[in-house]
This record gives C-alpha cells, sequence and structure tokens, in this order.
C-alpha cells in the first residue's frame, strides 16, 4: 500500500506545479501600450496585470519584437498575446470576443503632407513601411514605396527620423503611438500627425492552440472579461486612460 501513495503524492505535487506554472506572455515594445521595461509598463500590460492577478494567476512578460512574439505564440512557447484579427492568425490562436482596447491608425508627415483626406491621396508620396505595424490593405495598395512587402524601418523612430530627414515622406500608426513617440522625439514642429482616421482597430486577449498551461480558453476569457467589467465599474480602466494620457488626443503638438 505504501507504493500507491507515494506515487499519489507525486501525482499531486506534479499537478500543483503544473496549475501554477506561469502564462508565458508576449510584451513587445509598443508604446504606450506595452513596453520592454518593467519600470514603464504600458496601458495593455497594466490592465492584463490586473486581470491576471484578479484571478490568482501566476505570469511573466516576455520582451519580444512582435514578428517573433507571433511566432512564439504559434508554436506555443509563449501562451498570451494581444492581438487585432486576422484570419490567418485565427488559425493558431483563440480570440477573445470581447477587445481589450481600440486604436486608431493616423498618417504622420511633415506638415505640408498632413491634410490627407483619403489613402488614395499616400499614393504621390514615399511611404515607410514599420515592422510590427499592421498596415490596411488600402495603405499596401496606394502606397508609393519602392519594395511594398520588405518593411523598410525596423523602428517607427527610425522611420519618423527618415521622414523628417526627407528620405522618406510619411508612414501610419496607431494615434497614441505617434503621440508618445513625438514626446520622446521631443514634439519635433517638422512632424505633424494627421486628423484623418484610416481605421479603427480592436485589440484582443489571445491564446495559443498549443498552450499547455491554459487547457479550455472559453474558461480564461470568461475570467479575464468577468474582470474586465470589474476594472470599469471600479475606475481602473478611468485610471490607467489618465496615466498613459488615452483619453487626450494630443495632435495640437
Amino acid at each position: 500500500m505504501r507504493l500507491p501513495i507515494i506515487l499519489f503524492c507525486a501525482l499531486s505535487a506534479f499537478l500543483n506545479i503544473a496549475h501554477t506554472k506561469p502564462l508565458l506572455i508576449n510584451s513587445p515594445d509598443w508604446r504606450p501600450y506595452f513596453t520592454y521595461d518593467d519600470t514603464a509598463t504600458g496601458y495593455a500590460k497594466e490592465l492584463l496585470k490586473y486581470l491576471l492577478e484578479d484571478n490568482g494567476y501566476t505570469y511573466r512578460f516576455v520582451p519580444l519584437p512582435i514578428k517573433r512574439g507571433n511566432q512564439y505564440i504559434k508554436t506555443g512557447k509563449l501562451d498570451v498575446s494581444v492581438l487585432s484579427y486576422r484570419p490567418e492568425r485565427a488559425q493558431f490562436v483563440n480570440y477573445a470576443d470581447f477587445p481589450l482596447f481600440t486604436v486608431s491608425l493616423r498618417f504622420i508627415s511633415r506638415p505640408e503632407h498632413a491634410n490627407i483626406s483619403h489613402v488614395d491621396d499616400i499614393s504621390p508620396l514615399r511611404f515607410e513601411f514599420v515592422r510590427g505595424v499592421s498596415y490596411t490593405q488600402e495603405i499596401r495598395e496606394k502606397a508609393n514605396a519602392l519594395e511594398r512587402d520588405v518593411y523598410t524601418s525596423v523602428t517607427l523612430e527610425h522611420a519618423l527620423k527618415k521622414i523628417m530627414a526627407n528620405r522618406s515622406d510619411i508612414t501610419a500608426a496607431s494615434t497614441h503611438t505617434l503621440i508618445s513617440e513625438l514626446k520622446a522625439l521631443g514634439y519635433p514642429k517638422a512632424l505633424s500627425i494627421g486628423a484623418y482616421v484610416v481605421q479603427e482597430k480592436a485589440y484582443y486577449i489571445t491564446v495559443s492552440k498549443r498552450s499547455e498551461v491554459i487547457t479550455d480558453p472559453s474558461v480564461f476569457f470568461n475570467k479575464m472579461q468577468t474582470s474586465l467589467n470589474k476594472a470599469r465599474q471600479t475606475g481602473v480602466i478611468d485610471q490607467l486612460s489618465t496615466e498613459y494620457q488615452l483619453n487626450l488626443d494630443g495632435l495640437s503638438h
């Protein structure tokens, strides 16, 4: 009888370890939503921390570029990521049926090109593609770039500096990301964010279909949604929005 008891204890210990295994979550360098640095965590990162801790989950953020993070969640090396919806992504992640937050995509250029009123207006301009930014099909079709399928800038900061130096004319990113980048550059007068909104895009919590930690995504998402509602009701979301200036437009800079 002694051996079965030992096996039972070993199995219980194993299950307990598996239960407490931390969720691995991608944290790309995407201000003001995520950062690599935990001393300045970002809106989405702090909100995720609240949701996870409200449900007793242990977790670890892994600082990875967006493209590599997508590869990791595809293979199950990451458990959770925050992504916009794409049909091809739905092949390797499960999406929550509620958005975590939404962003608006706008153009940024030198002031002489700031009056864009339609995507067609970018056709004569030299468009700068930035790695990790999701562009609309319209932008991809209308952008005047030498290599449409090759990202010509590794970072948005690099792209903005090229536009300031007249080596390129225009690019696009989420509004508050652009505001954050302008702030980091000291609000240069050489750049202007256009008022035209190209697209409103929702971002969702996603779970890798190969995650060994989250075996039932529907249960996980239900917990996240309940805690998200709680965050709205208790003012957590308002507090984070104020902290990261998501309730400010900032286009006057």
